[in-house]
């Protein structure tokens, strides 16, 4: 009994962590974290200190919506999206499969070290 109880932890507890390395959490986390707070950091802005954005309320409210029209995902945000979209998921995929069938690859795909490298700087 207790030999297979030390199996099922063990394969269980493999299993997370394999699973917690494939998706990258903590850096997908990390990334939104900060396009989420670069965002927020400017509503907050418009409560707390609203003068700092105009004199009167029409002005405060052109000058944030100015604002957040004009905001723009950090470098690693920016990297996480392009790594994530629909067009890197088919680049993956046509990939593996050049890889299957003895093809070259083509070039397009991005890689997750980049989304990495991009949330260093």
């Amino acid at each position: 009994m207790s030999k297979a109880l030390i199996t099922c932890v063990s394969a269980h507890t493999a299993i997370n962590l394999a699973l917690h390395r494939a998706f990258k959490v903590d850096l997908n986390y990390r990334a939104f974290r900060q396009g989420e707070s670069s965002f927020y950091d400017l509503y907050r802005r418009i409560l707390d200190r609203p003068q700092s954005l105009g004199k009167d309320e029409p002005e405060q409210l052109a000058a944030y919506f100015e604002q957040v029209g004009d905001w723009q995902p950090s470098a690693a945000g920016m990297r996480l999206l392009q790594f994530h979209s629909p067009q890197n998921f088919v680049a993956t995929f046509t990939e593996r499969l050049c890889e299957r069938l003895g093809l070259t690859p083509p070039a397009g795909k991005i890689e997750w070290s980049a989304v990495e490298h991009a949330g260093l700087t």
